[in-house]
C-alpha cells in the first residue's frame, strides 16, 4: 500500500468544497468565509465557515460541525441553500411520517446511475431506482448489484473497502479511494471480485463482530486476484464504531497512511480465530413499494448463533438460512430444531464397511435424543421422525437440502471405527481378538454386536490364569472321555478357524435322546467364551435361516451352537429343522454362504460362515452327504457325571479367563502356527486315512487333533501340565478319535438314500404290497399275488416302472412317518454314480423294452440288494 503516498493530484481543497456546495458563498474576514445556511430558510448569509479546519456554525440555527458532518448533511436532498436538487425528490422526502436522510448513488461503469440506497428516519433502507422521467421506481427488479463509488474504483490502484456508503464518503472527502458493497457486513458477491485485479487493497471493518466476520469474507474472496491485502484494526473507536467515528475524533489522512504501512499483509492463518462466534446481520427483508411509501424496510436485526455465513440458530431456536436476492439477504426458517452430527461410525464386519451419523438435536426448549442412522439415509431427512412431532421442517421442495447441507457444514464430527464381528483381525499391522469387550491384544478398540451375541465376552485383562486353565481342563472329566475330549477340542478349535488353510471342513453334532444334558455340555463350551449361564441364549431351530447364516459370519473364530434338532409330529415342521440343518451344516462345511446383490446389481458378497459350529440334537439329519459333514459325538444317560457337571458350573467363571489366556498365546505364536499346520494337516490325515472310510471323516479328526495339539503346548508353556500327561491324552484322542469316524461310516452307511430305497423296495416285496413279475416267464413273480405291479425282473436286473416306483417310495415314507431325503433325479444320479442305475446311450436314466408285448420306458436297476437272497422266488406251477 506504499504507493498511496503518490497520490498527490487528490489533495482536498475545503474552500472549494464549500463554494461548489452554498449559495452566496463569499470571503469573510481571515481564512474565513460565510453562505446562506442551508440548514435553514436564511435570507441573508449567516453561515461561518472556518477555512483552515473546515468547521462551520449558523448564526441563524445554532448549527455546528465539522467538514465531514456538512458533507453527510449536504447528502441529505431538500435542505434549502443547497445547489442541484433533484426536482422529484420533495415528493418523496415529506411522503408520511418517514423522511429521508441520506441518499447514495451507485453509478456504473460508465459513471451511469443504476440506482439509490436511501436511508429513513426512523431508521429504515430501501432501494430505488430512476424511473426515466425524472422520478424514481422503489423496487429492484432487473437491477445488477454494483460496488459504491465503483468508477473511481477502476481508475484506482489503491482501495480501501469499508462497511457503509457513509464510510466511504468520509474517506473520498480526505483524498482516498474507497468502496462497499451495498446493505452492508455479510453480503459480498463474487460478481465484486474481478474489480480488485492486481490492487492493492486496505480493509477496514466495523469495530464488532459482523465486522471482522465480513472483513475475512472480502478478503478470502480477492485473495490471489488483489496485489495485496491488509486488513486495519482501529483503535480508540467506540465499539461498533467506524472508519467515520475515527475520522470526528481526529484521524487524519496523514494518521491512517501511517497505520496502513505500518500493518502486515494478510495471510489466511492471521485472523482464522480472531473472533470465536462472529455474528452477521441479516439485511433488508422487505423493501419500500413503487405506490406504497409507508411500507419501508424493517430495522437491522442481530442474530445470536451464527457459525457460518449462510445458516444460523435464531433467538427462537430454529435453524435459518440466508436467501441472496437481488434486493439482499433474507432470513429464511429451516426447521424449529437445531441438529449436529457429533459421530461418524465406521462399521466393518470384515466384508463390507457401513457408516452410519450419531445425531443430537434440539428445540429451544427441549433436547431430542441421540440417534444413530446409516449414512445412506441421511439425506432424505426421513429419520427426523425418530424425534416425533416436535421436530418439523418448514414446507418448501428444497427445505431438506438445505437442513441436510446446514447440518454437515456446522458439525465437526469426530470418526470412529466399530468392528462388528468376534475373532482375528488385522489392525495397524497387528492382529487382535474381537469380543463384545474390545480386542484382546490392542487397547482403544470398540466393537458392537447385536443384542443377542452380547454374551459373547472375553476379558481384556486375565485374572487367576493356571486356575483358570485347570478348571478348563477339568471339562473332560465331567463324563466319558469319548464324549468331552472331542467335545473339548473342537472349542479350542474355534478360535483357529480362519488361520488354518484349508479351514476345517465339519461341524459337531451332539446326539442324544433327552436328559442327557446335551445341551449344558454345549452351555459350558460357550462359557469358554463369555457369560453364558443357560441354554436361553443359544440359537436353536425356531430361528430363521438367514438370521443363522448372519450370526455364523459375525461369529467368526468362535464357538456357535445350533440347539435342539428335536422330532417333529408335524411334516411342515420336520422338513423346515431338516432343510435349516442342512443348509446350516453344509454351509459350515463347504464356508459358502447365498450370493447377494446390491441394489444396483453389482455383487454385496457372501455371508460366509467363519467360526465352528456345534448342533445339538434328539436325531440326526437325514442326507447322507449332510451327516459326513458332521463328527457325531452320541451320548447316552448316565454318560455324565453329575457331581463333577455341577462342579465345574460353579467354576464356569473362570472359563473366559483360560479362553483369553489361550488365545493370547495363539497371538504370540501366531506366525508359527499358520505356517506349520499345511504340512503337518497332511502328516495327521495321512495317519488316519483309510480307503473304506467317507472322505471327509479322517479330516475332521485331523483338525481335532491339531486343535489338540495346539492346547496341549499351551498348557505345557503356563506349566498346568507336563509332557508326559500331555502324550497320554495323546495316545488316548488316537484310539477315541479312530472310533469316532469308524462310528460314524457306519452311521452313513446306514443312512445311504440309496440304500434306504432298496430296504423300502424290499419291504414291500416281503409283506407282499407290491410284486415284481419275471420278463420272461409269465407263471414267477416275486412279492404278493394281489400286490401294486412295480415292474419286472430278470437274473441281474430290475425293470421298474418310474412313476409307479416313486409313488409306492414316498407312500412308504409317509407311512412312516417321514419323508423321503432327496428328489428322485438326484437319487438316481446317486445310483448311476454308483453303477447301480443302467443309462441310455444318450444319458437318460430310463431305457426303452418291450416286455409283455408292451413297449415301455424303465429304470434298469442291479438286482443286487433288493432281490437277491431277500425275497424267495414264488413258483405258481
Amino acid at each position: 500500500m506504499d504507493r498511496i503516498n503518490q497520490r498527490t493530484d487528490q489533495k482536498f481543497n475545503i474552500e472549494e468544497m464549500y463554494a461548489s456546495e452554498l449559495q452566496s458563498f463569499k470571503p469573510y474576514g481571515n481564512n474565513k468565509a460565510k453562505a446562506l445556511c442551508p440548514f435553514h430558510k436564511d435570507t441573508s448569509p449567516s453561515f461561518l465557515v472556518d477555512l483552515i479546519n473546515g468547521n462551520y456554525r449558523c448564526l441563524g440555527c445554532g448549527v455546528k460541525g465539522n467538514v465531514l458532518d456538512f458533507y453527510n448533511k449536504k447528502k441529505l436532498k431538500g435542505y434549502t441553500n443547497i445547489k442541484e436538487t433533484p426536482t422529484k425528490e420533495a415528493e418523496v422526502q415529506t411522503k408520511g411520517n418517514n423522511r429521508i436522510v441520506a441518499s447514495y448513488d451507485y453509478k456504473d461503469e460508465d459513471g451511469r446511475l443504476l440506482y439509490q440506497i436511501v436511508r429513513y428516519n426512523p431508521k429504515k433502507f430501501a432501494i430505488r431506482r430512476p424511473n426515466g422521467d425524472n422520478g424514481w421506481v422503489y423496487n429492484a427488479k432487473g437491477l445488477k448489484m454494483i460496488l459504491y463509488n465503483l468508477p473511481k474504483v477502476i481508475l484506482s490502484n489503491n482501495i480501501i473497502v469499508v462497511e457503509g456508503e457513509k464510510d466511504v464518503d468520509s474517506l473520498n472527502l480526505i483524498g482516498l479511494t474507497a468502496t462497499s458493497n451495498p446493505f452492508g457486513a455479510g453480503v459480498w458477491k463474487a460478481g465484486y471480485n474481478k474489480y480488485f485485479k492486481d490492487k492493492d487493497v486496505v480493509i477496514i471493518p466495523d469495530n464488532d463482530d459482523p465486522g471482522q466476520k465480513h472483513a475475512l469474507m472480502v478478503a478470502n474472496n480477492i485473495r490471489g486476484i488483489a496485489a495485496s491485502i491488509k486488513i486495519i484494526t482501529l483503535s480508540d473507536v467506540p465499539d461498533k464504531g467506524d472508519i467515520s467515528d475515527w475520522l470526528f475524533k481526529g484521524g487524519t489522512k496523514e494518521k491512517l497512511i501511517d497505520l496502513i504501512k505500518s500493518t502486515e499483509i494478510w495471510r489466511p492463518q492471521d485472523i482464522d480465530n480472531s473472533t470465536d462466534n462472529p455474528i452477521i446481520k441479516p439485511i433488508i427483508k422487505h423493501f419500500v413499494a413503487d405506490d406504497d411509501i409507508s411500507d419501508l424496510n424493517e430495522e437491522l436485526e442481530d442474530s445470536k448463533d451464527t457459525t457460518d455465513p449462510l445458516y444460523f440458530v435464531d433467538e427462537d431456536g430454529c435453524l435459518c438460512r440466508w436467501k441472496d436476492t437481488k434486493i439482499g439477504r433474507i432470513k429464511v426458517v429451516l426447521a424449529n430444531f437445531d441438529a449436529h452430527i457429533t459421530e461418524e461410525v465406521e462399521e466393518d464386519d470384515g466384508l463390507t464397511k457401513i457408516f452410519k451419523f450419531a445425531i443430537e438435536g434440539k428445540t429451544l426448549n427441549s433436547q431430542f435424543p441421540t440417534i444413530e442412522i446409516t449414512a445412506n439415509t441421511f439425506a432424505n431427512m426421513g429419520w427426523v421422525f425418530q424425534w416425533g412431532n416436535k421436530a418439523i421442517l418448514s414446507p418448501g421442495m428444497f427445505i431438506k437440502d438445505y437442513v441436510r447441507h446446514a447440518i454437515q457444514i456446522k458439525s465437526d464430527p469426530k470418526r470412529t471405527t466399530i468392528f462388528t464381528h468376534t475373532g482375528w483381525r488385522k489392525v495397524d499391522n497387528k492382529w487382535v481378538y474381537l469380543s463384545y469387550n474390545g480386542a484382546i491384544g490392542a487397547e482403544n478398540i470398540s466393537v458392537r454386536l447385536s443384542k443377542e451375541l452380547e454374551k459373547y465376552r472375553l476379558p481384556l485383562t486375565i485374572e487367576n490364569e493356571i486356575e483358570a486353565i485347570k478348571a478348563s481342563l477339568s471339562f473332560l472329566n465331567i463324563g466319558k472321555i469319548e464324549i468331552t475330549l472331542p467335545l473339548f477340542c473342537l472349542a479350542y478349535l474355534a478360535p483357529l478357524t480362519s488361520l488354518l488353510e484349508p479351514m476345517p471342513n465339519f461341524s459337531g453334532y451332539c446326539y442324544g435322546e433327552t436328559g442327557t444334558f446335551k445341551s449344558t455340555l454345549a452351555t459350558l463350551l460357550l462359557s469358554h467364551f463369555g457369560n453364558f449361564n443357560s441354554i436361553n441364549q443359544l440359537s436353536n431351530f425356531d430361528d430363521t435361516v438367514n438370521n443363522l447364516e448372519k450370526r455364523a459370519f459375525t461369529l467368526k473364530d468362535i464357538l456357535m451352537v445350533l440347539d435342539d434338532y428335536h422330532p417333529s409330529m408335524q411334516k411342515g415342521d420336520a422338513q423346515k429343522k431338516e432343510s435349516t440343518a442342512q443348509r446350516i451344516i453344509r454351509s459350515f462345511s463347504n464356508r459358502t454362504g447365498r450370493g447377494r446383490l446390491n441394489p444396483d446389481g453389482s455383487d454385496k458378497g457372501r455371508f460366509e460362515p467363519r467360526g465352528m459350529l456345534l448342533v445339538t440334537g434328539e436325531e440326526l439329519v437325514g442326507l447322507t452327504s449332510t451327516l459326513a459333514r458332521t463328527l457325531v459325538i452320541e451320548i447316552n444317560k448316565g454318560d455324565i457325571n453329575l457331581d463333577q457337571l455341577s462342579y465345574l458350573q460353579k467354576s464356569s467363571h473362570l472359563l473366559p479367563h483360560a479362553m483369553a489366556s489361550y488365545i493370547t498365546w495363539v497371538q504370540e505364536n501366531m506366525d508359527r502356527i499358520i505356517k506349520g499346520f499345511p504340512d503337518r494337516f497332511i502328516q495327521i490325515r495321512n495317519s488316519v486315512s483309510n480307503i473304506n472310510l467317507h472322505k471327509k471323516l479322517p479330516e475332521q479328526i485331523t483338525f481335532l487333533y491339531f486343535a489338540l495339539e495346539t492346547l496341549l503346548e499351551w498348557t505345557i508353556e503356563k506349566g498346568v501340565l507336563d509332557v508326559s500327561e500331555c502324550n497320554d491324552i495323546k495316545e488316548n484322542a488316537n484310539e477315541i478319535f479312530n472310533n469316532l469316524i469308524t462310528s460314524q461310516s457306519k452311521r452313513l452307511e446306514h443312512e445311504d438314500p440309496i440304500k434306504l430305497f432298496q430296504d423300502v423296495i424290499a419291504t414291500l416285496l416281503t409283506q407282499g404290497k407290491i410284486r415284481l413279475e419275471h420278463k420272461d416267464y409269465e407263471s414267477n413273480y416275486k412279492g404278493g399275488e394281489k400286490g401294486e405291479l412295480l415292474g419286472y425282473y430278470d437274473e441281474f436286473y430290475l425293470y421298474l416302472l418310474p412313476t409307479a416306483t416313486w409313488n409306492t417310495l414316498q407312500r412308504y415314507c409317509i407311512s412312516e412317518g417321514s419323508y423321503f431325503p432327496m428328489s428322485k433325479i438326484t437319487l438316481y444320479q446317486m445310483m448311476k454314480n454308483k453303477g447301480l442305475l443302467e443309462v441310455s446311450p444318450n444319458g437318460r436314466s430310463t431305457m426303452n423294452y418291450k416286455i409283455k408285448g408292451e413297449q415301455r420306458r424303465f429304470l434298469k436297476i442291479k438286482i443286487g440288494g433288493i432281490c437277491s437272497g431277500e425275497v424267495a422266488e414264488v413258483d405258481i406251477d
